[in-house]
């Protein structure tokens, strides 16, 4: 767990509308997430940065490319902003498995994909507490692998 390190970023919710997307868009730095009451728009990256306060003009900017990828996003009327700090590895890959104490489990560093992350987070942990053994793929997110940064 020494290996990770924190990035600031930032998101917002829109309402849902026509044209807004019903699977998660991805493209460059930029995502698009529906929810049932909302479309979730991500994501800045800001290395080394920690505050909780959104900043306006990344908020602006992260709307209009977002906007770009989806035109339906723009009329959507903002619902929330927020910024917090996300955690990360240096190879940008989250940390699931068995730690060196006996029994427990971490679901750590997920970088800024924790949100598209998370179901398959829940299914890796839940098959590690119930003794299911992983794929040679889920094996890669190990906590004790070797990193080569992104």
């Amino acid at each position: 767990l020494d290996e990770i390190d924190c990035y600031g970023g930032q998101m917002l919710s829109v309402a849902r509308g026509p044209g807004t997307p019903s699977m998660t868009l991805r493209c460059g730095s930029i995502y698009i997430a529906p929810k049932p009451d909302r479309v979730i728009i991500g994501a800045t990256v800001e290395p080394g940065i920690a505050t909780s306060e959104p900043d306006a003009a990344a908020i602006a900017a992260l709307r209009a490319e977002a906007a770009r990828l989806c035109p339906a996003v723009a009329e959507g009327e903002t619902l929330e902003t927020w910024a917090g700090i996300r955690p990360g590895t240096p190879d940008h890959a989250p940390l699931i498995g068995a730690t060196a104490a006996p029994g427990l489990l971490v679901a750590a560093g997920h970088y800024r994909n924790g949100i598209l992350l998370a179901p398959v987070t829940a299914r890796m942990i839940a098959d590690l507490a119930l003794g299911t053994p992983l794929s040679d793929l889920e094996r890669a997110f190990t906590p004790n692998r070797s990193y080569e940064a992104a």
